[in-house]
């Protein structure tokens, strides 16, 4: 096909598209060859061999680095497992540096409100939060909560789950005010998605509880208490570890509000009597 095209068009043009047929059939090769040394390195992954997938992935870089353009998102997928296998592999100052040039390579390719880059975004403040360095987790969880709630194309599940987590960094911060809020909010939200006898609403109303005793909402945490107490005893029986802990919250709930507010505090009722007399002073 090109020898009939250098006869008609002449030598010029035909050394031109005889150069661009071997540029794309290279960066065909480059491809294939990027994407041999992934499914090579997540197969190591899997099998837990992770001397195996970093050696694959680092391969798999190196080609990205030297074939692709700063705007092809191949690098940021390798940098990403490149910070998974180093974690694994218990190097911690490596993994966060991998971890940081995948965010850089995202939203240089992608943008900052990206669901890609938010995800790495994610994937890092879970990371920071695993080595307690809270500030960073914190700095990250409401990068995604705001870049969530920008973003048209994210789904209100993702937005919620990254508010509660956010609410949990928080709460261990003790900024108990703000995540109240969060939390309120996230309780509407899996109430109306999932009902309100749902375990997603029993897992929201504990730990909005928790938040609420320490700003003080004793009336709140005692009435949110006591739905979770009887999710317990319904589901899992009296005796059950997820009764047993509901029943020393709200026992906890029960004698904060009768040290403020002693007339508050309604009989208690609908709790099987072997919790009743574990929660009664």
């Amino acid at each position: 096909m090109i020898r009939s095209f250098q006869c008609s068009a002449g030598p010029r043009l035909a050394a031109i598209l005889t150069a661009a047929v071997f540029v794309v059939s290279t960066a065909g090769a480059n491809t294939a060859l990027w994407r041999q040394n992934i499914a090579e390195g997540d197969q190591c992954f899997k099998n837990g061999d992770y001397e195996c997938a970093s050696e694959k992935y680092q391969k798999a870089f190196e080609i990205s680095e030297d074939e692709f353009s700063l705007t092809d998102r191949r690098g940021a997928d390798t940098l990403r497992r490149l910070a998974s296998t180093s974690d694994r592999l218990r190097r911690p100052d490596h993994a966060e540096d991998y971890h940081r040039q995948a965010l850089a390579a995202y939203s240089f390719s992608l943008g900052d409100t990206d669901l890609e880059t938010l995800r790495q975004q994610r994937i890092m403040a879970v990371w920071y939060r695993q080595y307690r360095r809270l500030d960073e987790a914190e700095k990250r969880f409401r990068i995604v909560v705001n870049g969530l709630g920008e973003n048209s194309d994210a789904s209100p599940a993702a937005i919620n789950a990254a508010a509660f987590e956010l609410a949990e960094i928080l709460i261990v911060r003790d900024q108990h005010e703000e995540a109240v809020e969060l939390l309120e909010e996230n309780l509407e939200y899996v109430e109306e998605t999932f009902g309100k006898k749902s375990q997603q609403a029993m897992m929201v109303l504990n730990k909005l509880a928790e938040a609420q005793m320490e700003t003080g909402k004793w009336s709140e945490a005692v009435d949110g208490l006591r739905r979770v107490l009887l999710h317990e005893t319904n589901i899992n029986g009296s005796e059950s570890v997820g009764a047993r802990n509901a029943a020393l919250r709200l026992a906890e709930a029960e004698a904060g509000l009768r040290r403020t507010d002693p007339d508050a505090l309604p009989g208690i009722y609908d709790i099987p009597i072997k919790i009743q007399h574990e929660t009664i002073y």
